[in-house]
């Protein structure tokens, strides 16, 4: 829970992009955690879960609820509280009223801003010196971002003249695909021809 939430604040480190990675890191902080609740309250904790003489079973099944609570605090509130702590930085000479602006947690400029384009026209230089692009509806275009590789479909392909003007819907487009491997130049325009216009 501590990894997740500190990957979610910060977003993904280049050592985080491996799975072992990651599983080496949860599997430390889970040792880390079990060894300080065993240090504050490891005596409270065994006896929660060890039959005591007289008794029928362990006294964390006799009140389900609290231990539910328990172990919700323990697995799940402190190690993401931890990580929002760790995350969380201040102003020398403020502390603690105002909070520092941290890096933020999109791996890339195209996450942050491709997924927030819609109801804009598009285009795309492509690698072998060719623009392609079209119009990008609300909810109707797609991008792939981090860990994909990069591509965008664009559901209305407009032709497209050398210098990247727009300047026809292609008749019968049910949308083009564009894989983003290496040196393309992607630009989203405001405004355009009116993508309502019916192809010439």
């Amino acid at each position: 829970m501590f990894t997740v939430v500190r990957r979610y604040l910060r977003g993904p480190g280049p050592d985080e992009k491996d799975f072992s990675v990651r599983l080496v890191h949860a599997i430390a902080a889970s040792v880390i955690f079990d060894c300080l609740y065993l240090i504050v309250a490891g005596p409270w904790l065994i006896s929660q879960f060890t039959e005591t003489e007289g008794a029928a079973r362990p006294a964390a099944l006799e009140a389900p609820r609290a231990t539910g609570l328990v172990v919700l605090v323990l697995a799940v509130g402190i190690p993401a509280l931890t990580a929002v702590i760790c995350h969380t930085g201040f102003r020398k000479g403020r502390w603690p009223f105002m909070l520092a602006e941290r890096r933020h947690s999109t791996p890339t400029a195209w996450d942050h801003a491709a997924t927030t384009r819609a109801g804009c026209y598009v285009r795309v230089y492509t690698s072998d010196g060719k623009w392609v692009g079209g119009y990008l509806p609300e909810k109707a275009g797609f991008v792939a971002t981090y860990p994909e590789p990069r591509d965008i479909f664009i559901p209305q392909q407009w032709t497209m003249s050398p210098t990247g003007e727009f300047l026809s819907q292609v008749e019968g487009t049910l949308g083009i695909y564009v894989p983003l491997t290496g040196p393309e130049r992607v630009e989203w325009v405001a405004h355009g021809p009116d993508p309502t216009v019916p192809a010439a």
